[in-house]
């Protein structure tokens, strides 16, 4: 088996400013309706949002690209760890290189959002 990692980290001013800029048509084209509903209001909003963008773009690290924002979402249940749910050309690209697991650990503190991905591949899968 083979591993493929990615990992991001952004500061949650970032998707704040984003998100003061672009309002509803960032936040849309960014995440998926469950991560927004899941997300809600209040002051841990952005920093939820923040966590599932850095995640986003570690999965996106860790498969080599091809795929946009809506195609991975980051699932979250009370009591279990996140995990990544892939869609569309996510699923595809996963596929393709021979993804056969997905692991995601999210972390953040008031001012950063930071994610890793870990991909276990089979043997001889393609690498990027």
């Amino acid at each position: 088996m083979n591993l493929s990692i990615g990992f991001d980290i952004i500061e949650v001013e970032r998707i704040e400013s984003a998100a003061l800029r672009w309002g509803e048509t960032f936040e849309k084209r960014i995440f998926t309706p469950g991560e927004l509903d899941y997300c809600g209001g209040g002051p841990a909003r952005m920093i939820r949002l923040a966590a599932r963008f850095a995640a986003k773009e570690a999965l996106y690290k860790a498969l080599g690209g091809g795929f946009g924002w809506q195609d991975a979402e980051v699932d979250s249940r009370p009591g279990s760890p996140p995990v990544l749910i892939l869609h569309d050309k996510a699923k595809t690209r996963a596929e393709k290189i021979g993804a056969v697991d997905i692991s995601l650990s999210i972390s953040h503190t008031k001012g950063t959002a930071a994610a890793v991905v870990v991909a276990l591949k089979k043997q001889g899968s393609e690498r990027g």
